[in-house]
Parts: structure tokens; sequence; C-alpha cells
């Protein structure tokens, strides 16, 4: 596992031009990307007591310990389709619903996104080893012909510019990490979480000043679609433990990534758009000498993000709840050059239902998804490799029984599926 070391500041250099490939808007698990690398990716994105490739760092620092010197770098492409059906009555002393029920089900207009990974791992002794991936962070992006509401439709309030039609929020990180290894059966890892955000958005706010009409209730926020960019910080830590020759077990736990907040949508927020803190462990059963079986739970702290879940719609913030996520995945090797691979990840949708409404702009509803996946071993040195999933469409109406939001955007409906894959290369160095 040692390596020519001459190899390092190439391997460096090569991260370092990844860090300026813009990043894919995604909205699998919530906000979050579903797996990370096409090795993960090919399994449902299961796999955190699995040393697959170094991409696995930035899911389990202790990996890194279980790799050599390396390099993967995946490039993909996702495509999701998303709609939107807004509906609710008129309110009270209002001449037009609240919600642009006039525009029936639209399509939104932006299909099709970059995806992608890439991560070295070095050997610094048999014990130590260093490592750093820079991954999608996740996101969300909408973009439609017509406004939500009625107001943002006809431009009330904003000189007649329509508005509450689109958002795009892209996340990014960069995970230096350090992994120790002091015995054949322990390892112990350590991230630094580096992020980068940026946001834009023409959505509608309350207008503070409304009394009644001839004013308009709603605003566009102050942000005006212009883009804004922040940066964050966090810490992840994980381990991976042999509990026999045939069974590993792992477990990680995140302070999430605490985020600047965006200065120019302070009226649309409540605070910074951090991503969640977190925890998950996980499982790998070697079947045979040629087939692993692994196994991830882990839960996503929305709630915690006071932005996201902290608060209601109507307090100024999306209403999202906790999200468990259960990933599984096996990995067969044909022979000693080529590997196949399957799995299926699942998280519950973070949108209740009745914020449906205040979340229909950003319809983070995926659930299910059914991922393939193969490599083949060109030499000792390099592998290629590719994945592929699906995401079945998710469907969710507002009851219209939650905050005003909900009353007055009752019976909207959104729904999303998506498919996408990636292609890798691997170089063991």
């Amino acid at each position: 596992m040692g390596g020519n070391r001459r190899s390092l500041p190439a391997v460096l250099a090569g991260l370092a031009a990844a860090v300026a490939i813009p990043q894919a808007a995604q909205a699998t698990n919530g906000m979050l990307p579903h797996c990370i690398g096409v090795y993960a990716c090919g399994m449902g994105g299961a796999g955190m007591a699995l040393a697959t490739d170094a991409t696995k760092i930035a899911s389990n620092p202790a990996l890194g310990g279980r790799l050599g010197n390396e390099l993967s770098v995946s490039l993909g492409w996702m495509h999701p389709d998303r709609t939107m059906d807004a509906q609710g009555p008129t309110p009270p002393g209002f001449p037009f619903p609240f919600a642009n029920t006039a525009s029936g089900e639209q399509t939104s207009q932006i299909e099709n996104y970059p995806d992608g990974a890439l991560a070295f791992n070095y050997r610094l002794s048999p014990t130590l080893a260093v490592g750093a991936a820079m991954v999608p962070g996740g996101g969300g992006e909408t973009k439609y012909a017509m406004s939500r509401t009625a107001t943002g439709q006809m431009g009330f309030g904003n000189a007649g510019a329509m508005y509450d039609s689109q958002v795009r929020i892209r996340y990014a990180s960069l995970t230096p990490t350090v992994a120790w290894t002091p015995s054949a059966k322990a390892s112990y890892g350590a991230s630094v979480i580096l992020g980068y955000m940026d946001f834009k958005s023409n959505m509608a706010v309350m207008n503070p000043a409304f009394t009644g009409l001839p004013s308009s209730p709603t605003l566009m926020t102050s942000g005006a679609n212009e883009l804004e960019r922040v940066y964050g910080i966090g810490l992840k830590v994980g381990g991976v433990w042999d509990l026999s020759p045939q069974v590993s077990v792992a477990a990680t736990a995140s302070t999430g990534t605490r985020y600047q907040r965006l200065d120019d949508y302070r009226d649309l927020f409540t605070g910074p758009l951090h991503l969640p803190p977190n925890f998950g462990v996980g499982v790998t059963f070697r079947a045979s000498p040629s087939t692993d079986i692994v196994a991830d739970v882990q839960y996503q702290m929305w709630e915690a993000v006071e932005a996201i879940g902290g608060e209601q719609p109507a307090q100024g913030g999306f209403g999202w709840e906790n999200q468990p996520i259960f990933a599984l995945g096996v990995q067969h090797r044909l022979s000693d050059r080529f590997a196949v691979r399957a799995g299926w990840n699942y998280g519950p949708s973070p949108i209740p239902d009745d914020v449906v409404f205040a979340n229909a702009l950003f319809p983070a509803v995926i659930e299910h998804h059914f991922t393939a996946g193969a490599t083949y071993a060109i030499s000792d040195r390099w592998e290629v490799s590719g994945s592929a999933y699906f995401a079945p469409k998710v469907t969710q109406t507002d009851p219209g029984t939650g905050d005003m939001f909900s009353q007055f955007g009752g019976g909207t409906v959104i729904t999303m599926k998506q498919y996408g894959g990636q292609v890798g290369l691997r170089w063991k160095f």
C-alpha cells in the first residue's frame, strides 16, 4: 500500500481543478444526493462499511484507512421531471384566488444537470492516511413559465413584473480527511467539511405593509432572483470495525454544514440554509469471496435547521420533517476484472402534505431509488465504472388543513421523478 509519493502533487492538482467545476443541483434525499461516486451509486448509496474507492471518504472518513494511494473521478448527468398545479380557494374579501389556479399543471423548464465527484486517498504510513473529496452537496432547482401565486402572476405589488416562479440552490463541499488504522480490525477518521452554496429566486414574500386591497398581499423577495454565494463549515467523524472475516460495521456522525446567512434574502428565510446534522450506521456482509451485501441507515435532522424545518411557512420556514434514509446494495465479482452492482435507496418525503403549497417551487419529494452499476479493471492500476438510477414518480397534494399558505393553496399538486447515470475512472498509484 506504499506507492510512489512523487505522484501526490499531480493528485492534488487534479483535485484543485475539480473544485472549479460547477456541481449539480440535486434533490433526491430531500436536498441531499442519494449517493456519492460511481461505486456507491451502483449500490443505492449504501456501503458505509465497505471501502470501494476514494469517494467513499465523503460518506465515512474512516474508510480512507482501508484504501491505498488512489484517485477516483466520476462524471454524470441527472434528469428530474417536476410539475406544479397550483390550486386553492378565494380568500375572504379577495376578488381572486391566492394561488394561480388559471395556469393549470406546469412542467419545470430546466431538466438536465451535470453530476459527479472527485477524490484522492494517500498513505502517509501503514497506520495513517490523508485524502480529500470534492462532491456535490445537493440542492435543487425549478423554473416555471407561470407563477405559483395569482399576485405573482399579475406582478401585483412589483410594477407588473411577474415573480414567484423559480428557485435555484446549489451546494458543493470539499472534505479534507485524515484516517487512522490502529489495528487490522478497526479504522477511524475525521473530515472537515468546507461548503459552498449559491442561491437565487424570485419567490414571493408576504408584504409587511399589507392592510387590505388595493395594496398587494405579496411582494417579490428583496433578492430579486440575483445570485448570492455563501460559505460554510462542518465536521464529520466515522469508524469501521471488523467483527469477523464476514462482517464489518460502521458508524458516522456529522454536525452538518453551517452556512453564512443569505443577506439579500433575509425577507425569505428566518436564518441560514444549513445542511442538517446527521448520523448513520452501516454493515457489510461478505456472503462469499465474490459477493458483498451492504446496508446503511441514516437520519437527516432537517428540523434542526430553522429556515427549513424548524418553523412552519407562516413563521418563515418550510415545515420539513426529519428524514430516515435506508440503503441496501450488493456487489458481485464475476471475475478478477469484472464486478456488477445493484441497490435500492428509500427516504420518505421530508415535506408533509399540509406544506405542499409552500414548497411547490421546491418539490423535494423523491422517495425510492433503484440503481445498478458495474466495474471493469483495465489493469492492476486502472478501473472504469458506470452506474445508473431511476426514481419513480411521487405525487403530493396539499389538503388545505395547515397554516394560511396551506389553506389558501389547498388542492395544489406537486410531482417529481428522476433518472440519471455516471461514468468513472479509478487510478491506483
